[in-house]
């Protein structure tokens, strides 16, 4: 989940003579407008990472390195979680919760932060966070007294870059709900920048495995 209007600037584009633009929305009349400057390729962005890498280098030519990227980043995940396994518990249930687009609360599903946390030798999801995936749902508005539902064992919680957003997670941190939450008290929360451990690219995932590895051991 990012800021942002989410507008594409098409003066800026036109003058940038580009040879291919990808767009991460379907919008049929948004794209009429953007392909008239260059062939134009859409895609969902809250897909899966391999979803979007295979896709990406299907278009590009390069099927290999993007199965050579995963194949990597595969093996680095389950090196980490081996590692961390004198850390956590078997079964250990986890839970990631951002505030954002002002003071609203969301629970993260399949994108950022939870695409490295729940893996076999890692975390799990909770089961209300477990139904979110199934239903492919990248994230879910909440309130607060919904939290403690969806909440695991250890919660991540994102700090988030907007003031506004920032002010509505200190009124959580301090509410009695937030410190009823069984993690809160076994003092298992991690506190980590939303932009820095919450993005979707490749290059920000790659090096999750390394932040992760040092946060939790």
């Amino acid at each position: 989940m990012h800021g942002g209007n989410g507008r594409f600037d098409l003066e800026n584009a036109t003058l940038l003579k580009p040879d291919l633009i990808i767009l991460d929305k379907e919008d049929e009349e948004e794209y009429e407008r953007i392909s008239a400057i260059a062939p134009t390729l859409t895609y969902n962005s809250f897909d899966s990472l391999q979803e979007r890498l295979t896709t990406l280098g299907r278009w590009l030519g390069k099927e290999k390195e993007a199965q050579q990227w995963l194949d990597r980043h595969a093996a680095s995940l389950e090196a980490m979680w081996k590692k961390l396994g004198a850390f956590i518990r078997e079964g250990e249930t986890a839970a990631v919760f951002v505030h954002h687009r002002g003071k609203q609360l969301f629970v993260m599903g399949t994108i950022g932060l939870t695409t490295v946390l729940y893996h076999p030798d890692g975390f799990r999801p909770t089961g209300q966070v477990k139904a979110m995936l199934n239903a492919k749902m990248a994230y879910k508005e909440i309130t607060l007294d919904d939290l403690q539902s969806y909440a695991g064992d250890r919660i991540f919680m994102l700090l988030p870059s907007s003031p506004v957003s920032r002010s509505a997670l200190e009124e959580t941190l301090q509410s009695p709900l937030w410190r009823d939450i069984p993690a809160v008290k076994n003092g298992l929360v991690h506190m980590v920048d939303e932009l820095t451990w919450n993005c979707g690219d490749a290059n920000t995932i790659g090096r999750l495995a390394d932040k992760l590895s040092k946060l939790l051991a």
